[in-house]
């Protein structure tokens, strides 16, 4: 099992208490302490599904950079915006979701409301910058009511490939992702559950852009 990059130790602390509760209270019969332990074996076993970092396919065109249900799928002056939301089960791990240098990341503070809210975006969060072949793209890592912490794994004038791991949000939440509207056309629809390297949109090819699109 491959665990996001710095959350091991969240697995590993709760597992230890486990041993250190339930073997105790076996040995001399205390069933509360094994009661307290197998409470402990189940939030270690939930971290183990929250921190998982599996290896996944990537796909053609533009990528989720999260795993989650689309939500909403907004057209805002020239940009198109598909937002997945995250819940505790899914992968937390997010990624780039195509070829591209990071100009940015922008942290900014905030609340935590629920990340399906529309006053989250009031909420803490992460902007990465992209510099793509078609132009201006970024990524928004919020968090939510339940995630507190969202850790980049990056910090700017990285060169990036599709499908690049960009940073982790700790017990789920939301990602947006900022398309500029003339140049893609959106494959996703509200509803769709998404994992991070399925595609989410197509490149409009044009003059400008080879039959690679995002390379």
């Amino acid at each position: 099992m491959r665990f996001a990059k710095g959350c091991i130790s969240y697995v590993v602390v709760p597992f230890l208490i486990f041993l250190l509760i339930f073997i105790p209270g076996v040995v001399t019969g205390m069933v509360l302490m094994e009661a307290l332990g197998l409470l402990f074996l189940l939030i270690a076993a939930g971290l183990v599904v929250f921190f998982r970092d599996p290896e996944l396919p990537i796909g053609d065109g533009i990528v989720s950079p999260a795993n989650g249900k689309v939500f909403a799928v907004d057209t805002i002056d020239d940009t198109r915006i598909v937002r997945i939301f995250m819940n505790v089960w899914n992968i937390h791990v997010n990624r780039s979701p195509m070829d591209g240098v990071v100009s940015e990341v922008e942290h900014r503070p905030g609340g935590h409301i629920p990340a399906f809210d529309k006053d989250a975006e009031t909420n803490e969060r992460v902007i990465v910058h992209y510099d793509t072949s078609i132009g201006k793209v970024k990524t928004v890592q919020i968090a939510g009511s339940v995630a507190r912490r969202i850790v980049p794994y990056i910090s700017g004038g990285e060169k990036l490939k599709k499908g690049d791991k960009i940073g982790i949000i700790r017990l789920g939440s939301r990602v947006d992702v900022h398309l500029p509207k003339e140049k893609v056309s959106i494959t996703c629809a509200i509803g769709d559950v998404v994992v991070p390297g399925q595609t989410i949109a197509n490149i409009i090819l044009d003059q400008n852009l080879g039959e690679g699109g995002d390379t």
